[in-house]
């Protein structure tokens, strides 16, 4: 899902130095040829199995047109759990009715069939069509104990490289995906964890101020760990302005829930 990489010290200086990966970005399941269960099938099912948990009175035994409408669509994060949950369904059911549609040309998949006289099409890369796995599991897992709005931020980048890599969908009658906003993304693949002790951060106005040095924000994406008065943060430094600052409210907001 994620490479974290911690900070190691260095003649005094602490640099992203990769020490001891705790996550690591791996398909669910390799599939070249689309002959046997693939990654995204078993998304999907893991997906629509949390879906029935979560809305057991609305969607039990409905069918995935039905779950789909009855998905909330308020928050960026909704929107994105109902696209992702179309794209899946699109592939699931071309993969269980119609597989002889399904063509990979070894970089791009695309598939088109007719069903109940609607049509589906989805033509998408293959890159993004394994990123679906990982926002899956993201999502389904909530990366433990980061805070709702870290997650969302992840999701966010991620949701953009799918949706970047397709080229052509359709899906019955029912439109275009939803419209995300963009919000704050931060980077998705590979992270750092930079611990600091107290010293290290100003939390005595508004906005709170970081004082130490913060590496390239493109080249090492990394999440500040502070912990303050018992409660652990992580504040990834594409958060921060140029003046290493961030708003109090928007610092609180990426509050662990545990440590």
């Amino acid at each position: 899902m994620i490479t974290r990489i911690e900070y190691e010290s260095i003649n005094g200086e602490r640099k992203p130095t990769p020490r001891y990966i705790v996550e690591k970005t791996t398909p669910l399941c390799q599939n070249d040829d689309h002959s046997v269960l693939s990654g995204e099938l078993m998304s999907f099912d893991l997906l629509d199995s949390y879906i029935e948990n979560e809305y057991p009175d609305d969607v039990n035994g409905k069918s995935f047109h039905v779950k789909y409408e009855k998905l909330p669509e308020t928050t960026a994060l909704e929107k994105m759990v109902k696209n992702i949950y179309r794209i899946l369904t699109i592939y699931r059911n071309a993969f269980v009715h119609h597989r002889s549609s399904i063509q990979d040309n070894g970089s791009r998949t695309s598939l088109e069939f007719t069903h109940l006289s609607k049509n589906y099409k989805l033509e998408i890369s293959n890159s993004s069509l394994k990123e679906i796995d990982s926002f899956v599991m993201t999502y389904l897992l909530r990366i433990v104990d980061y805070s709702d709005l870290y997650v969302e931020c992840l999701l966010l980048g991620r949701h953009d490289f799918i949706v970047s890599g397709i080229a052509s969908f359709q899906y019955g009658d029912i439109g275009e995906l939803i419209s995300v906003p963009s919000g704050d993304k931060i980077g998705f693949n590979t992270r750092y964890n930079h611990s600091i002790e107290e010293d290290g951060i100003d939390v005595s106005g508004d906005p709170v101020k970081f004082l130490i040095e913060i590496q390239d924000k493109a080249r090492f994406p990394t999440d500040i760990i502070v912990t303050l008065n018992n409660d652990k943060y992580a504040v990834p430094t594409e958060m921060l302005s140029e003046e290493k600052t961030i708003s109090r409210s928007l610092f609180e907001k990426f509050k662990k829930k545990s440590g």
